[in-house]
């Protein structure tokens, strides 16, 4: 699942609304003003376009430590494994935890658990 599945978007909406500080929210609105400058228009580029346009520009703020985008992809992530598609299809997560198993084989196919 992605994020728009997860319901990211409206999380950090009503966050944004309801709980972020002035200027947490003028910090992330230039910041997606940014994206969208540097994409050429970011909502106009196809799927993969836009994907790819995120990943330059997720490349070049982690090449400079761009602070406000290391705060704004922390939330999204964690919005996003707090969600229920992306703490149960591709986190594992059990409700009520079965037994201790000090040692579990991995795999390719072995997912993270959500905490």
């Amino acid at each position: 699942p992605g994020a728009r599945d997860a319901g990211v978007s409206a999380l950090i909406d009503g966050m944004m609304t309801r709980w972020a500080s002035p200027e947490r929210k003028l910090q992330y609105a230039a910041l997606i003003d940014d994206i969208d400058l540097r994409a050429g228009g970011l909502i106009a580029l196809a799927g993969p376009a836009r994907i790819e346009a995120v990943r330059a520009y997720d490349a070049a703020a982690v090449a400079v430590w761009n602070e406000a985008w290391s705060k704004f992809k922390e939330l999204v992530l964690t919005a996003y494994y707090w969600s229920e598609p992306g703490a149960t299809r591709e986190l594992r997560y059990e409700l009520a935890p079965g037994i201790w198993e000090p040692r579990v084989a991995m795999t390719p196919a072995t997912r993270s658990w959500a905490v």
